[in-house]
């Protein structure tokens, strides 16, 4: 059996800042990848960083944590987060947040899975602070907890309305699973698809940029399960599409 590579310092520099971060996109990755290397006079290589992550993941893994690569709903993205691979709740954010902002923090996760369109209004959010049960917040607390959401990465804010972030999904993947029974699944990645199109005679979902190259692969635009006429216009550059549900009137 092949010796485990150490980690050198380029490595632990590495792990120290996606701890900094906790999710990068994958041409900041790239970036703090080659200047890590650049700064300790390593070896660089501009393709190997799942091979560098790997090293890392080696020596983190009986720590039960992970540096796991995902894609944005949004734009197809690639996105990197060090996450907790042994939680069974939100335990990530147990350390870094009190039992009332966990809790308003788990209805907002609600919320937007089972709005059917991948985001809720931070107004709705904000009056669910009147069904907490642990103790009673302030919506100017709320308010302030979401800001910090966001800016934490684990939730995102366009034009009044949240959605879960690309960290939240890589992260929070097992437990979304296991707790909402009706979210749905990408018919093409089998990832979670709270935005995406939705075929008009199955009702089989698909996030925006995951169609983009299903149908640039296939000329017949027919829906990937029942091959029925698939009507949702082509998503445009980053992957969206004006008759996607990502792409409701805010």
């Amino acid at each position: 059996m092949a010796a485990q590579e150490r980690m050198s310092s380029s490595h632990r520099l590495f792990l120290q800042k996606m701890m900094a971060h906790g999710c990068l996109d994958v041409a900041s990755s790239v970036k703090v990848h080659k200047e890590c290397c650049h700064q300790f006079k390593e070896h660089y290589a501009h393709d190997q960083l799942d091979a560098f992550i790997g090293v890392i993941n080696n020596h983190i893994r009986p720590f039960f944590m992970v540096i796991k690569k995902g894609t944005s709903e949004e734009d197809g993205k690639t996105h990197y987060a060090l996450i907790n691979i042994e939680q069974n709740e939100v335990t990530l954010l147990a350390s870094d947040y009190s039992e009332v902002e966990l809790e308003l923090f788990n209805k907002t996760m609600e919320l937007i899975v089972d709005s059917g369109v991948g985001m809720a209004s931070s107004m709705d959010i904000l009056n669910l602070v009147d069904q907490l049960q642990c103790k009673k917040m302030k919506k100017g607390s709320a308010e302030l907890l979401l800001q910090r959401l966001v800016q934490d990465k684990w939730l995102c804010m366009e034009n009044g309305y949240l959605s879960l972030s690309p960290r939240c999904l890589i992260e929070m993947d097992p437990f979304i699973r296991s707790r909402f029974s009706n979210v749905e699944i990408c018919s093409l990645c089998h990832k979670i698809a709270l935005k995406g199109q939705v075929c008009s005679n199955c009702s089989v979902k698909v996030h925006a940029p995951c169609s983009a190259k299903f149908f640039k692969r296939n000329r017949s635009r027919v829906c990937p399960r029942c091959k029925s006429p698939w009507i949702n216009e082509p998503p445009d550059d980053e992957g969206k599409s004006s008759t996607s549900s990502d792409a409701m009137e805010l």
